[in-house]
């Protein structure tokens, strides 16, 4: 059933300012007049009732707004739920990337090395960049909602730096594969292990995740399976 309907129409009361990006007002799961239980951070997006423990995420609430389900939201409420963090910086995808299969070392790479199916992960978006900045290097795009929001990039050859990406574009504030998540999200470290595993993995990019990442992969809603390597508990207690 689409979680959707059960949304109140007349849910947006009770709405408190607390401090720069946390913001009180009733929730939509629990009807009206609850007394402001549901707590949504405007940096991050995402509400979270302390009564009934539904999560709201922005999305949520502005796909409810376009479709003029909630007819009396006040400019103030709108202006907080569209705040965005500039901090939170998307970048566009260099120019001229091909797909991999158009790239026979990145085949050579993908299949001989990593023992992976081309074809497989062409939906995931890895791309070969052939020129410019990122040279002769496979292209991860990232999607966020299904919007590419930046890319990391992998060195296939001998010498060149494993993985490069935007000075600008922090990559741990976003999940790699999180739009694929089904039924199960499997937390894995980096994008490889990801497309090793197939649909369902999230990579975080390192062996910790960020408070930001923790939030997101309980946004999702699904049960949680963590297989980080072997070495990112003794790294975690450091």
């Amino acid at each position: 059933m689409n979680r959707m309907r059960h949304f109140s129409l007349n849910y947006i009361r009770n709405f408190k300012k607390h401090d720069r990006c946390e913001v009180s007002f009733d929730c939509p799961m629990c009807g009206d007049d609850t007394g402001g239980h549901l707590y949504y951070n405007t940096r991050h997006g995402v509400g979270h009732c302390k009564r009934c423990g539904e999560t709201v995420t922005k999305l949520d609430i502005l796909r409810l707004r376009n479709a003029k389900a909630i007819t009396h939201l006040d400019e103030t409420y709108v202006r907080e739920i569209e705040h965005v963090e500039e901090t939170l910086v998307k970048i566009d995808a260099p120019p001229h990337l091909l797909d991999v299969v158009q790239s026979e070392v990145a085949v050579d790479y993908l299949t001989r090395i990593r023992g992976l199916d081309v074809k497989e992960i062409m939906t995931w978006g890895i791309k070969f960049c052939p020129v410019g900045e990122y040279k002769y290097r496979l292209v991860a795009l990232i999607y966020e909602n299904w919007e590419c929001v930046g890319f990391q990039t992998i060195g296939i050859y001998e010498g060149q730096r494993k993985y490069l990406a935007p000075s600008s574009f922090n990559l741990k504030q976003y999940l790699y594969g999180v739009d694929f998540v089904t039924n199960l999200v499997v937390v894995v470290e980096g994008i490889f292990d990801a497309l090793a595993y197939g649909r369902g993995a999230v990579a975080l990019f390192s062996k910790i995740p960020t408070d930001l990442q923790v939030e997101k992969l309980v946004a999702i809603g699904k049960p949680i399976v963590v297989m980080l390597d072997g070495d990112a508990i003794h790294d975690a207690e450091k």
